[in-house]
């Protein structure tokens, strides 16, 4: 499957250009720019995107993730669509405070008893220097991208529990 659509500029700047937006849009695909003049990248979801199934996917860093699942799990379950927000994208600096700042420009915290279907986990890094996105499913457990592997459902034990970094619930719902 192709997941996005992924180039170079040679110039000064990751943002895209007016036709780099016009095919991302009619494919309907994702679209990765590198600047790597100036180290900066961009990510842009068109408005005609359509994420895949959650599961099965295999991990590929920025599409393919614990964010991306994220992203896709509230567009499908919620229709609530944060492609908009590029800093949902890793950044390679200070990726963890601009990530963190953005969710809490859209969700408000809340406390582990009064967790709820789709609210979202955030757990403190661990295997990277990242901290990992999942989303509260149902009978206690929480739905996730881990890295190097698919998408799957896992309890929600006293031990990952103590992972967690804080919850937080949409605004909205």
């Amino acid at each position: 499957d192709v997941i996005s659509l992924f180039h170079t500029h040679t110039t000064d700047s990751a943002e895209l250009s007016d036709i780099d937006i016009e095919v991302s849009e009619s494919l309907g695909l994702p679209s990765y720019v590198i600047a790597p003049l100036v180290k900066k990248h961009f990510l842009y979801y068109p408005k005609s995107y359509r994420p895949k199934d959650l599961y099965g996917r295999i991990f590929i860093p920025f599409f393919q993730d614990c964010v991306s699942f994220v992203k896709d799990f509230y567009f499908i379950n919620f229709n609530i669509n944060f492609y908009s927000i590029k800093n949902w994208a890793r950044e390679s600096d200070k990726s963890n405070i601009k990530l963190i700042n953005e969710i809490e420009k859209q969700f408000k915290e809340i406390k582990y008893e009064n967790i709820n279907y789709g609210d979202l986990i955030i757990f403190k890094p661990s295997l990277s220097r990242f901290m990992h996105l999942a989303v509260y499913n149902k009978n206690n457990k929480y739905s996730h991208h881990p890295m190097s592997g698919v998408p799957v459902d896992e309890l929600f034990t006293e031990e990952s529990r103590n992972k967690v970094y804080k919850i937080y619930r949409y605004k909205d719902l």
